[in-house]
């Protein structure tokens, strides 16, 4: 059995819950998300709860496993339309800056040009921060925001000797000890 898995997932207010076939979708005002459940789960709803119960009474570990993560993905994706998810990304270097033009980001990452990415559509940007500066993403799926941001790294990474790069706050980057003499 998983622990994790048997536990209750209760529905936030405001979100409506619906099944189709496979597949359990969650809507609000602020959006959409479907999500795939195993055949080898049922799915219980009551008023304001939903239990997943397996259909076997005898479950491999790994699919104990599968049944506890998608419980936990369920969970993300309730509270996710319910209140979007908000990630900070902030630029750390001299000269690194950024706009914002309709569905384009614009940044200057210390290279001879511009890096452009174009903003997804349901993705919410807004400054923070003037120094140093800094973004504010919301997205009501977490995986989704968490790939934007890896995305958005990946132009720019943490650099070791001086720090400077995209940063997330909290991020912990290891810091190398420059030339020195002796």
């Amino acid at each position: 059995m998983s622990f994790i898995g048997k536990e209750v997932l209760y529905i936030p207010p405001g979100v409506i819950i619906f099944q189709k076939k496979n597949y359990i979708i969650a809507s609000s005002a602020k959006g959409v998300l479907k999500k795939r459940i195993h055949l080898g789960l049922i799915c219980k709803k009551y008023t304001n709860k939903i239990f997943l119960t397996p259909r076997k009474s005898k479950i491999s570990p790994f699919f104990s496993r599968e049944w506890g993560s998608l419980r936990i993905s369920l969970w993300k994706m309730f509270l996710g339309v319910f209140n979007p998810f908000a990630l900070k990304l902030i630029f750390i270097g001299i000269g690194y800056r950024f706009e914002i033009k309709r569905e384009v980001l614009r940044m200057r990452l210390g290279f001879s040009h511009q890096v452009c990415f174009k903003i997804p559509f349901s993705l919410f940007i807004e400054q923070t921060s003037k120094r140093p500066p800094g973004l504010l993403l919301k997205h009501i799926d977490f995986m989704k925001l968490k790939t934007i941001i890896s995305k958005l790294q990946y132009l720019k990474k943490p650099e070791p000797y001086k720090g400077k790069g995209l940063v997330v706050p909290g991020q912990f980057i290891y810091r190398k000890q420059g030339k020195r003499k002796n």
